[in-house]
């Protein structure tokens, strides 16, 4: 009786966990794996996941590797383990592979909110408030005006800044490089801490202070509404807004 019932209950866990998987993706939070995984399948180095056994890197990466998927260019880069998001960003959506794309075109002026997007996210400019959270892939967003926030970004932003309203900017949770573009007329308190990494500005007159590991502040002007950042795996950096920039070259 005892190992009937254990064996039925072995059965309907297959059934349950297969069924889930043609839903949900088990590596969702983790792009990483397969990645990898084919990778290390083509060239034999396991460098870029060492705090992880291999097996796992080995079975994720097999379907990878036997679709014979374009694996991102080795000449030109230093593919490691602080590297290893953006290589699997570049993998799955600009090395050319197959993959499937969604475009909208909503009006200038809404509230936009984003998440849990397995792919890149890109938007034009926004007259309004952004929220975008859980996205495994690069992220860009035109001139945005109010508030925005940024959480759990598995990839590189681009995020242009035209105005900051009182409630701010705040990033937490990134794995990538994050570029912010910001307006001639923003006026902000920059303040990071828990970075993995660097804060630079091109912005004239503004110096980036140092105050400990991981921790940075500047000050955007004469000050204001403020641009948080927390649990930073990538640089920062502040620069001008091309539209703007364009602009100054014409005059």
């Amino acid at each position: 009786m005892t190992t009937r019932l254990a064996a039925l209950l072995v059965t309907l866990f297959i059934i349950v966990a297969g069924s889930a998987m043609g839903r949900t993706s088990t590596t969702f939070d983790e792009i990483v794996f397969p990645a990898v995984g084919a990778r290390a399948l083509a060239n034999g180095d396991f460098g870029m996941v060492n705090d992880h056994p291999r097996l796992p890197q080995l079975l994720l990466g097999m379907p990878l590797h036997l679709a014979g998927v374009k694996l991102p260019p080795e000449v030109g880069h230093h593919w490691n383990w602080y590297t290893r998001y953006q290589y699997s960003e570049y993998l799955y959506w600009m090395a050319g592979n197959a993959g499937e794309r969604v475009t909208l075109k909503l009006p200038r002026q809404i509230v936009l909110a984003a998440k849990g997007v397995n792919g890149s996210f890109i938007t034009g400019d926004i007259d309004g408030a952004v929220e975008v959270t859980g996205i495994n892939g690069r992220v860009q967003v035109g001139n945005a005006v109010g508030t925005a926030t940024f959480k759990g970004i598995n990839g590189n932003m681009v995020v242009g800044l035209k105005r900051i309203d009182q409630e701010g900017v705040t990033l937490s949770g990134i794995n990538g490089n994050i570029e912010l573009q910001l307006g001639a007329d923003v006026n902000a308190d920059f303040d990071a801490r828990g970075m993995n990494g660097q804060v630079i500005s091109d912005l004239p007159g503004v110096q980036i202070d140092k105050e400990k590991r991981g921790k940075y502040w500047a000050r955007i002007g004469t000050g204001g509404s403020g641009i948080t950042a927390k649990g930073i795996n990538g640089n920062i950096r502040f620069t001008r807004s091309a539209v703007e920039t364009a602009a100054v070259g014409q005059d």
